[in-house]
């Protein structure tokens, strides 16, 4: 399946020190990074996207500016 993620690569960010409270139950990887800039500040600027490959059980971390993350599947995120 094809995921279409908005946003500017974040480059040198394919560890994350988070991910090693997962290892031995179920060792994870960062695939993707991108950094979607605030909507209110930069409506003028031309949003780079990126079509990658994912497996429906892929994970995505989403990071709020308020601090919230939430974790979703992919196949969740293709639902309509």
């Amino acid at each position: 399946m094809k995921m279409l993620l908005p946003g500017n690569p974040v480059p040198g960010k394919e560890t994350d020190p988070a991910l090693a409270f997962f290892e031995e139950v179920a060792p994870a990887s960062v695939k993707h990074q991108r950094e979607v800039p605030d909507l209110s500040r930069s409506a003028s600027e031309v949003q780079t996207q990126m079509l990658v490959d994912v497996d429906p059980e892929d994970v995505v971390e989403l990071q709020f500016n308020d601090g919230i993350t939430q974790w979703v599947s992919a196949a969740r995120l293709q639902e309509p």
